[in-house]
C-alpha cells in the first residue's frame, strides 16, 4: 500500500530486521508501461502524491529512530502472531531479561546493541491495516525499559506489562538498562 502507513510499514519494519537504507523497485514511471502502483515522480518528470507521502514518512523516520538505528547493530529478529521467512518465534525462553511481549496483532521484534554494549528492544507493529496494543513483561529485578523518543533525546520510563499503543507501522524502540 502507498498511503502513509503503508510507506512507513516498509521503512519500520525493514529497519528493525537491520536494514540501513531502502531501494524502492519503482521510483520512476515509464511512457510506455505506467505504473499502476503511482511511483513518485510520474512519466512527465512530476512528483506525485505518492513522492510526498515518502518524503514525509522519511523525515518522520529519521527524527524519531534515523539517527539512533545507524548506531546499532542488529542482535536477534523475532515474529510475533506468524511464521515469515526463517525468523523464529518470540517466545518466553526468547531473552533472557524480555519475558513475554503480547499483542493482539502480528509484530516484528529485535534487539540491538550499541558500541558500549547497551542493548535496545525494537517493536514494530507488523500489521498494514490494524493498530494494536502491546504489553511487554520484562525481569524489573535484573532490568527497567526505557522508551525512547526523537533519537533518545527524550526518555520515558516503561513499567512492565504497561500499554503501548502502535498505529499500523509504527515503531517503538526502548533501551534496556540492566541493574
Amino acid at each position: 500500500s502507498m498511503d502513509e502507513y503503508g510507506i512507513m510499514w516498509q521503512i519500520t519494519t525493514s529497519a528493525a530486521l537491520g536494514i540501513k537504507g531502502i531501494t524502492w523497485f519503482r521510483f520512476y514511471d515509464r511512457q510506455i508501461a505506467p505504473n499502476y502502483h503511482a511511483s513518485p515522480i510520474d512519466e512527465y518528470g512530476n512528483t506525485t502524491l505518492t513522492y510526498e507521502r515518502m518524503m514525509r514518512c522519511h523525515r518522520r523516520f529519521n527524527d524519531q529512530f534515523g539517527e539512533l538505528l545507524m548506531r546499532l547493530k542488529r542482535k536477534e529478529s523475532w515474529m510475533l502472531g506468524f511464521q515469515r521467512m526463517s525468523y523464529p518465534m518470540f517466545g518466553e525462553n526468547s531473552h533472557p531479561l524480555i519475558k513475554d511481549i503480547k499483542s493482539f496483532e502480528r509484530m516484528v521484534i529485535s534487539t540491538f546493541e550499541d558500541e558500549n554494549g547497551t542493548e535496545y528492544l525494537c517493536l514494530v507493529n507488523a500489521e498494514m491495516k490494524d493498530p494494536t496494543t502491546v504489553h511487554v513483561t520484562y525481569d524489573d529485578e535484573k532490568c527497567s525499559l526505557t522508551g525512547l523518543i526523537l533519537n533518545g533525546k527524550v526518555t520515558e520510563p516503561y513499567e512492565s506489562g504497561g500499554y503501548i499503543s502502535l498505529y499500523p507501522g509504527q515503531m517503538a524502540m526502548y533501551r534496556i538498562d540492566r541493574k
